[in-house]
C-alpha cells in the first residue's frame, strides 16, 4: 500500500505506534512518545465520540498497520465470513499471516514497508520458490528464506541485522538466525496479533 500522508501523522491520529517508521519508533524521535497532539481540523463526523467514528478509526488502524488496501482489507473480510469462524477474529489472523507481517514479526526487517520492497523486487523464497507477492498467506509448514544472492547485498544485510521492532520471535514462528529462515509452526492465535484493536468494531462497520 503506497502511503501518501506522512505516516507519523497517521500514528497521531489513531493516538497509538502502527511502527510504520520500523526503528524510528522505537526512538525517542517517535511523535507518541514525544507527545504531540493528532491532527488539527474540522472532523467530517457528527460527533467525535459517535459509534461509527469509532468503528472506522478501528478499522483505518487495522488497515495502516498492515499497509492494506480497502478493496484488500474488504477480501480479507469477506474469506473470514466464509470460514465459519468468528470473523473479526479470523480476519486479524489472515492479516497476521500476510508474509510481509511474517518477515516483521519474527524480527528480520524493520518495517512492513521494507518487507514488501523487498518481496516485490524477488529477493524472498517460500519453500525454496522465489516469491514477489507480499500478501501471500503463509501456511503451516512453510519456510521463508532469502534468495543466496540476496544475502550478500550490503544494505540487505545491514537492515537483517538491524532487525524489527519485536522482542523475540512469536511462538507460531521458528527463526534460525544463523541460516536466516523462519519456519511456520501454525496458524497464530488472537493473542499474538501484533495490533491492538477491538475487532468487533470493524465486524459492526462492515455489518450496517
Amino acid at each position: 500500500m503506497k502511503t501518501r500522508a506522512p505516516v507519523c501523522k497517521i500514528c497521531r491520529r489513531e493516538d497509538t505506534k502502527l511502527f510504520l517508521k520500523g526503528q524510528r519508533c522505537v526512538t525517542a524521535k517517535c511523535a507518541i512518545d514525544k507527545g504531540r497532539p493528532a491532527p488539527s481540523g474540522n472532523s467530517r463526523y457528527s460527533s467525535p465520540n459517535s459509534t461509527y467514528r469509532l468503528q472506522l478509526r478501528e478499522k483505518e488502524k487495522t488497515r495502516s498497520f498492515y499497509g492494506v488496501l480497502e478493496r484488500q482489507f474488504r477480501r480479507y473480510f469477506a474469506m473470514a465470513q466464509k470460514s465459519g469462524q468468528a470473523p473479526g477474529e479470523k480476519l486479524l489472523i489472515f492479516l497476521e499471516r500476510r508474509l510481509d507481517n511474517t518477515l516483521v514479526v519474527a524480527g528480520l526487517l524493520p518495517s512492513r514497508r521494507s518487507a514488501r520492497q523487498l518481496i516485490s523486487s524477488g529477493h524472498i523464497r517460500v519453500n525454496g520458490r522465489r516469491m514477489s507477492i507480499p500478501s501471500y498467506l503463509v501456511d503451516n509448514g512453510d519456510e521463508v528464506d532469502f534468495r543466496s544472492a540476496s544475502r550478500v547485498l550490503p544494505k540487505l544485510k545491514e537492515m537483517i541485522l538491524a532487525g524489527g521492532v519485536v522482542k523475540q520471535c512469536p511462538a507460531w514462528l521458528n527463526l534460525d538466525k544463523e541460516a536466516v529462515k523462519i519456519k511456520v509452526l501454525r496458524e497464530p492465535s488472537r493473542s499474538e496479533v501484533s495490533v491492538l484493536v477491538e475487532e468487533g468494531h470493524i465486524v459492526n462497520l462492515y455489518s450496517r
